[in-house]
């Protein structure tokens, strides 16, 4: 039998908020302090604001992955656990709607994969709480246990998240059916992913409509 896959983007998709800048406002504080934390964060949205009117998606993606240059990777990984106890308090956090799809689809026998451009040291504890079978998502180069500010591979946004699923699949050397799969996303980045299934389903305030439907129109 072909696996049947549920595809989930995660920031404003899954959770209520955005993950990659979240933690990583919450990564500077804890290393640095809340208000030299504060102003750092402060800092580089104004910096990344301007640079969205000349540069996309990907090339600032790229340039907000370096700001974790020497970061240690064990002390991101305990930093990410504490992260998220903090955020499951929070049932606002989640979109419960969006939670009832993806434990359906468990329970239905599909595959959950979460899809993401953040990185793994804030969303492993997510995959872990949603007893998802895969994650992928952005990740980061580390040489002796600091990180040196490059990606290991594209970030996964936009057509990065199509390219990144299909070699995921070839990678499971069994057969699949995405006529039969799901995906979820919020984004006009996330059309990609959402083109390759046969069930997919844009967010929408919250909500998830049939992609398919809203083509149509």
């Amino acid at each position: 039998m072909k696996t049947k896959y549920a595809f989930f983007d995660v920031d404003e998709t899954i959770l209520n908020f955005k993950s990659i800048f979240d933690f990583y406002k919450f990564w500077l504080c804890q290393e640095y302090g809340s208000i030299r934390g504060n102003l750092k964060y402060i800092r580089l949205n104004v910096y990344l604001h301007v640079m969205s009117y000349f540069r996309d998606r990907y090339d600032i993606n790229k340039k907000f992955y370096k700001e974790y240059i020497h970061a240690n990777e064990s002390r991101l990984k305990t930093r990410g656990d504490i992260w998220f106890s903090k955020k499951i308090k929070c049932q606002s956090n989640f979109n419960n709607k969006i939670l009832d799809r993806l434990r359906q689809h468990k329970i239905d026998g599909f595959k959950i994969v979460l899809v993401s451009g953040s990185i793994s040291y804030c969303l492993e504890p997510l995959k872990n709480f949603l007893e998802a079978d895969f994650l992928i998502c952005t990740q980061l180069e580390s040489k002796n246990s600091e990180l040196t500010g490059f990606l290991l591979a594209d970030p996964v946004i936009g057509n990065g998240k199509v390219t990144r699923i299909m070699d995921f699949l070839k990678k499971t050397n069994s057969e699949y059916d995405l006529l039969s799969s799901f995906a979820y996303g919020d984004h006009v980045s996330d059309i990609p992913m959402l083109n390759i299934v046969g069930n997919p389903y844009l967010v929408v305030n919250g909500n998830p409509v049939d992609f398919l439907s809203t083509r149509k129109k």
